[in-house]
């Protein structure tokens, strides 16, 4: 992940980190879990804008933009709730017990709206059935991540194969640990076959266009004149004398 200057830190605790974070975490490289919790970590507690991540991996790209709607209306809401409201002055001792009181509160009070937050936006599109007899949503978030990644791929209709090859060969099919793995390997894999049969076509074009280009360049037969023409037949009918004179 690009950085450019330090984030300026915000002043909170903690944020809810879902379980489809962490099935999605599992899926992912030692090397590619660090990139990951690192942008959650710094876009949950610093100024960073969710806008600014972005990764040269594909996998980690594809799993941070899996969770981008809910960091972003997660980050939203605590900010909205964090402004400063001017308070009378309070002794310590007063104010501890409110404090406790408040923090409760607002603990409740973002569990709930966090557990709300979980399905903002995760409409599922697709489910790919598992190993464990169980299935792993694919939701429309996700479709939409993979349209900007493979755009020369019908992302749809190839989950759908997917899912068909899945059902057609239960022996094969996937953890919820490796789906994810499972489904960009096998995007990627499209999109390069449809990349060679587009060269490919472009070849035998270039194979047609050489074959006009040849025949464009061949003479054109100039008519003969009337003088050519008659010289031609009389050359036949001599000949055609000679050949008679022989005969006899």
């Amino acid at each position: 992940m690009g950085k450019s200057a330090r984030k300026k830190s915000i002043n909170r605790t903690g944020f809810t980190f879902y379980k489809s974070y962490y099935e999605i975490y599992q899926q992912l490289s030692d090397e590619q879990k660090v990139q990951f919790t690192d942008a959650i970590l710094e876009h949950q507690f610093t100024d960073m804008d969710v806008e600014d991540v972005s990764f040269d991996d594909a996998m980690v790209n594809i799993a941070w933009l899996g969770i981008k709607p809910n960091l972003l209306n997660n980050k939203a809401k605590f900010l909205n709730g964090s402004k400063p409201k001017n308070k009378p002055i309070v002794s310590e001792v007063e104010a501890k017990p409110k404090r406790s009181a408040n923090n409760e509160n607002e603990n409740e009070k973002d569990n709930v709206n966090e557990k709300e937050n979980e399905n903002v936006n995760e409409s599922i599109a697709i489910s790919l059935p598992l190993n464990d007899n169980t299935d792993y949503d694919i939701t429309q978030s996700l479709i939409n991540q993979y349209k900007e990644l493979y755009q020369q791929v019908d992302i749809i209709q190839e989950i759908r194969k997917m899912k068909g090859w899945l059902m057609g060969n239960p022996t094969k099919r996937k953890t919820r640990r490796g789906v994810l793995r499972f489904v960009t390997n096998w995007l990627g894999r499209e999109q390069d076959r449809r990349a060679s049969q587009k060269a490919d076509k472009s070849d035998s074009y270039g194979e047609i266009d050489k074959t006009v280009r040849q025949a464009m360049n061949k003479p054109i037969l100039k008519p003969l004149t009337i003088d050519e023409i008659r010289a031609i037949n009389q050359k036949k009918y001599d000949e055609e004398e000679i050949r008679r004179l022989d005969v006899r």
